[in-house]
């Protein structure tokens, strides 16, 4: 009953928590605040049992990985939980006929995720990475002077990578290990 950016869903959850209910959030939510929502959601201190929301196909597929490319998306729900996406819903399902596809996304969060600290770390270093999707790994730390190109190569080399890897080729175990590397 509000705007979901602007509404304490902690608060809300504390307010029930004293019956220890195991909880859910579902809804159709506005597409263009998708990734504001889930960013959100994702950094709630008591985490739903799952969340399922009606989004546009394509953000569903981007975030389960259809094409097999990581986004900062993909990533940041990957760090959460697991993605699912359950069923397309056609246009034609809806009145008056919306331009997009739609779909049925799931996340369920891991019952040993990381900390929240640690996943906003991942992220915050995967914001580089990603910064210029043209640009390789190495390059895009370079050019935010965060750490030495010969660093980043390093890694990647040792991790399995060619120096010239990009962001989306990264899995999220290889980001966390990226963080710890450079933590050193």
């Amino acid at each position: 009953e509000g705007d979901i950016l602007h509404t304490s869903i902690d608060t809300i959850v504390k307010k029930y928590s004293s019956q220890q209910l195991p909880w859910a959030i579902f809804g159709n939510i506005p597409y263009a605040i998708t990734g504001s929502i889930l960013r959100k959601l994702t950094a709630l201190e008591e985490a739903p049992q799952s969340i399922v929301l009606l989004v546009q196909k394509e953000v569903a597929e981007r975030i389960v990985e259809k094409n097999k490319k990581r986004s900062l998306l993909s990533l940041s729900i990957s760090l959460f939980g697991e993605a699912k996406l359950l069923f397309l819903v056609p246009k034609e399902s809806f009145f008056p006929v919306p331009q997009v596809e739609s779909a049925i996304l799931q996340v369920i969060p891991h019952s040993n995720r990381l900390p929240f600290e640690m996943r906003e770390a991942v992220l915050r270093l995967a914001k580089i990475g990603f910064a210029s999707k043209r640009k390789t790994l190495a390059n895009n730390f370079a050019a935010h002077r965060m750490f030495s190109k010969d660093r980043i190569e390093r890694f990647l080399i040792e991790s399995g990578k060619t120096k010239n890897a990009r962001a989306e080729e990264l899995s999220k175990e290889e980001w966390i290990e990226l963080l710890r590397a450079l933590s050193e």
